[in-house]
């Protein structure tokens, strides 16, 4: 074995200078890694390639520990804790958690601060060694999960499995990701949210089995995100169930690690259509609803332009006064075109309008504080904060 190692460690010394830029380091580590995974997967022999080659372009200072890794007289368990301490050292973080993102973001700065031809390269590099089977998505966001008043944004990076992937091969449906724009760390570890996964598993029940039937249709993106007509088929197919729930007294259907989850109850408190002839249009509704809100706030259509979603139902719980509903979140701002970025004074703030849809007029025209808003910030429509859903549930008592 210590043969076998002493040739390994010459044949490396031999051939680390072959890596002599940092894109094609950065093609080593995205081969390794979809070959073994995370960093402390790798072999002996791809760790100590790693750190002969940041220390050949300079990212790595040349020490007695570098130069022991290829000099023997280590074993292959003393040779690799050495490499996930040097690396543990570059990154600045654990070697748990160094990846592809949070070693090349050392060698080229954070990840949204490379130039487009950069950014072109990576999705080019991810491609080519097969790391994008899933879907990616990539968004800047402040995370639900957030506690109040805590207005960090992340990049939130979403993997999902591609249409056709079979159980066997499928190792999730969706895995959120988020990583700190300043840092490169990671909100939650990877393993962590792994083990987490069967624990906040959700209840397999009809409720959930009808919802995520809907959300399929659109690729599992979030209610408040929905078009009009599915919302109309969940008040129509979904949210009589969640009211015969409510008014069994047990809502161990939608309780989770002993919470309720108040996002459907909100959802299931109003009934949601979709707009007829004798309605005004959703572009014309639109268009009086950020006139009264510019009006009463001051925002103008810069402001508007800000938003990355736009929130909208058309909600007919009073069939005699049908509303259309906007809703303008201080979670979905593109940080990016955001005067200040995340702290941009409207990223506190989440505005509403409902306009008459038979007749133009202004019902509402409001503003919440956004970690006051409950699940109103996540898009649910109405009066969605927590005193709305205790009223749906003492309703129906």
């Amino acid at each position: 074995m210590a043969l076998v190692l002493a040739i390994v460690l010459a044949t490396l010394a031999a051939t680390a200078l072959a890596v002599i830029t940092v894109r094609e380091l950065g093609q080593v580590i995205a081969r390794n890694e979809k070959e073994k995974g995370a960093f402390t997967h790798w072999t002996v022999d791809q760790k100590v390639m790693l750190v002969r080659s940041l220390e050949e372009l300079g990212f790595i200072e040349m020490t007695s520990e570098t130069e022991a890794l290829t000099a023997g007289g280590m074993d292959a368990e003393s040779v690799g804790k050495a490499a996930d301490d040097l690396i543990a050292a570059y990154t600045g973080k654990p070697a748990s958690e160094a990846n592809f993102l949070t070693i090349m973001q050392v060698a080229m700065g954070p990840f949204e601060g490379w130039t487009y031809a950069e950014k072109a390269w990576y999705s080019q590099l991810m491609r080519e060694v097969g790391l994008d089977a899933y879907e990616v998505r990539v968004n800047f966001e402040i995370p639900e999960a957030n506690e109040p008043r805590d207005t960090q944004a992340y990049w939130a990076v979403n993997f999902e499995a591609p249409d056709g992937m079979s159980e066997q091969d499928r190792l999730f449906i969706s895995f959120p990701v988020y990583v700190h724009p300043d840092t490169g760390e990671l909100l939650w570890d990877v393993e962590d949210m792994l083990a987490w996964r069967e624990q906040y598993k959700r209840p397999d029940n009809e409720i959930h089995r009808a919802y995520d039937a809907l959300g399929d249709e659109v690729d599992a993106m979030p209610f408040r995100l929905w078009p009009l007509d599915l919302k109309a088929r969940f008040s129509q197919k979904v949210a009589p169930m969640i009211h015969d729930m409510v008014a069994s007294g047990d809502l161990s259907p939608i309780t989770l690690m002993g919470a309720v989850n108040t996002d459907l109850l909100a959802q299931a408190s109003f009934v949601y259509g979709v707009p007829g002839e004798s309605n005004i249009a959703q572009e014309q509704a639109l268009a009086i609803a950020k006139e009264a809100l510019g009006k009463a706030y001051g925002l103008d259509e810069a402001a508007f332009a800000l938003y990355r979603e736009g929130i909208v139902y058309f909600d007919i719980t009073d069939p005699d006064k049908p509303l259309w509903r906007f809703v303008f979140s201080g979670g979905s701002l593109d940080w990016l075109k955001a005067e200040g970025g995340v702290n941009n004074p409207l990223s506190d703030l989440v505005y509403r309008a409902e306009v008459d849809a038979r007749t133009g007029e202004v019902v509402t025209a409001e503003v919440l504080p956004f970690e006051l808003a409950g699940t109103w910030r996540t898009g649910c429509g109405g009066i969605e904060g927590r005193e709305h859903n205790a009223h749906f549930v003492a309703a129906r008592e």
